[in-house]
């Protein structure tokens, strides 16, 4: 009888593992299966946005006076990237001094969006923009390439207003990186050159340029 009861607590017991272990293997594999489940969405996802970053380009447009920033914010609530560079001026306000944010550009907004609905900012939700066309192809409208406009962002940010905005009229001269300080790394020419001082160029092709005066030191030719 004793043997009896014990070979059927044995029996339990060894079922009892089986389904514990069961219950186990099946959780491993949902886990397993939400995992690989929520990789390929994070593959996918990942895809989709390279494809967009890809398709992404910076446009200039213009727009109606005192605007720029008013349109930027609207931008935003769309979800799209835009970029309004400031500079900082002191200007006397009564009796006393007074750090005023201007706009550099008047009349004019940076926008990063996509080429199949760049129209869409004016056509669809009414924003009152026009983009400035190509000076070589006037039914295109002009893109300034993603690596001068992370330079003129950097460069605007870094020097805090203390730049200068040049007519692109100028000469080409060396082709220069900045070796030090807070815009090491940016590309850009040199315009002007003497013993103490060099004046170094961030261009926007065809647009415009803007000039910051620095040590020879810090800069280095490109050859």
């Amino acid at each position: 009888m004793i043997f009896v009861v014990s070979s059927l607590l044995l029996k339990l017991q060894i079922q009892s593992v089986l389904i514990t272990f069961a219950r186990y293997l099946t959780i491993f594999w949902v886990l397993g299966l939400v995992v690989r489940m929520l990789l390929s969405t994070a593959k996918r996802v990942y895809k989709f946005k390279v494809l967009m970053a890809e398709d992404l380009n910076w446009y200039v447009a213009k727009t109606k006076a005192k605007q720029e920033r008013a349109i930027s914010l609207k931008l935003k609530d769309l979800g799209i990237e835009s970029y309004v560079p400031i500079r900082t001026e002191l200007r006397d306000w009564h009796d006393r001094k007074k750090k005023v944010d201007v706009v550099l550009i008047p009349n004019t907004i940076f926008i990063r969006t996509e080429k199949s609905t760049v129209f869409d900012i004016h056509n669809v939700h009414g924003i009152q923009i026009s983009y400035l066309r190509n000076y070589t192809d006037r039914n295109s409208v002009m893109v300034i390439p993603d690596y001068q406009m992370e330079n003129f962002q950097r460069f605007v940010d870094a020097t805090k207003g203390l730049y200068e905005v040049e007519a692109d009229t100028f000469t080409k001269g060396d082709r220069v990186i900045i070796k030090s300080g807070q815009l090491k790394g940016i590309v850009g020419e040199l315009l002007k050159v003497s013993a103490n001082q060099a004046k170094f160029l961030v261009k926007l092709d065809t647009l415009f340029a803007c000039s910051v005066t620095l040590s020879p030191e810090e800069v280095e030719k490109i050859e």
